[in-house]
């Protein structure tokens, strides 16, 4: 599936001759930004565990949720605390090395009462050709004041934003 998409954007590419066509500067197009962002990584997207708004700032490469409610989220079997990770990728329509940058984690469980918070990279991103920021989700099982991922597919999600 992720090949079918990569193929899709590069004919967004309209620069190069075909056969010579690159992803990275077919998400620099309007067109292939779409096509990134409107993939399914993930049976479930994190807008569909979490609820409240989800906003990218390109300017400041940051996330800011608003109307968060941990209360009203379905926590899968065996898990009690949620992680919520952000971080910019950078993609270099000549260069094949990318970066990403990362924000600390958020940890959330049931009875969190943070409504509203944001999340930037640690550190900043440099000048790239495009920029995809993505937000991921986990869920884990906390024994014994140890947390421990839980690995079912239902209990992790990526979406870009």
């Amino acid at each position: 599936r992720l090949m079918r998409l990569f193929q899709e954007v590069k004919v967004c590419d309209g620069d190069s001759v075909r056969g010579a066509r690159m992803v990275g500067k077919g998400l620099a197009t309007v067109e292939g930004k779409l096509l990134l962002q409107r993939f399914d990584f993930t049976e479930k997207g994190v807008s569909a565990f979490m609820n409240g708004n989800l906003v990218y700032n390109p300017l400041t490469y940051s996330l800011e949720v608003s109307g968060f409610d941990a209360k009203t989220i379905s926590f899968p079997q065996n898990s009690s605390v949620m992680e919520v990770q952000f971080g910019v990728l950078t993609l270099d329509a000549l260069h094949l090395p990318s970066e990403i940058f990362m924000s600390t984690a958020h940890y959330f469980n049931a009875e969190s009462l943070v409504t509203d918070f944001v999340m930037s990279p640690l550190v900043l991103p440099t000048a790239s050709d495009v920029y995809v920021a993505v937000v991921g989700l986990r869920f884990y099982e906390v024994v014994n004041g140890e947390r421990y991922l839980l690995k079912s597919l239902n209990c992790q999600s990526v979406e870009v934003v």
